[in-house]
């Protein structure tokens, strides 16, 4: 056998084994690239943030039948596919109202295209798919219970227990 058809060979065997490993590594490590001028494919760092905090499973289903556009089920898709790899703890699920209506009135839900987040035993019905109605209702979520004032006293503020124009008791 003569020198280039052995370096032919050794070469064509060596991009192989090169293509057979990134393959296998780009199975085992899922990654995501978004080329798209504005970034529109990639989470905001303020939601990847909220994502990383998240203190409770979060889990999302939306109602959108096999009758909406496709582009828009792609869309939702991909935003909760986003959602899911920022956050292991955030799960979703598709249910199709018309096909699944008994599920559609547990949720209570009789409007295409709602999403229902739960989290930590509550519940936030959203109408809006983009991914700052996604954020705001997973804010909401967090920020329920008992909320505080405050009032602080002796440095001539006004007093609690004054029943006058400038008091705060009534």
């Amino acid at each position: 056998m003569n020198r280039p058809r052995l370096r032919f060979g050794i070469g064509v065997a060596l991009s192989l084994g090169v293509a057979v490993l990134a393959v296998a590594l780009l199975q085992r490590h899922e990654r995501q690239v978004d080329w798209t001028r504005d970034h529109r494919n990639t989470l905001s760092r303020t939601t990847r943030t909220l994502l990383a905090s998240y203190p409770n499973e979060i889990r999302a289903t939306a109602f959108v039948s096999a009758a909406v556009d496709a582009a828009v089920r792609d869309d939702l898709r991909g935003r909760l596919e986003g959602f899911r790899r920022a956050c292991p703890r955030f799960t979703y699920r598709w249910v199709d109202p018309v096909g699944q209506p008994t599920v559609a009135a547990a949720y209570e839900v009789s409007t295409e295209g709602t999403i229902i987040l739960e989290s930590g035993g509550l519940r936030e019905t959203l109408s809006g798919m983009s991914e700052a109605d996604l954020a705001a209702a997973l804010v909401r979520l967090a920020r329920r219970g008992d909320a505080r004032i405050v009032f602080l006293s002796g440095h001539r503020e006004h007093p609690l227990a004054d029943t006058s124009r400038d008091g705060y008791s009534q």
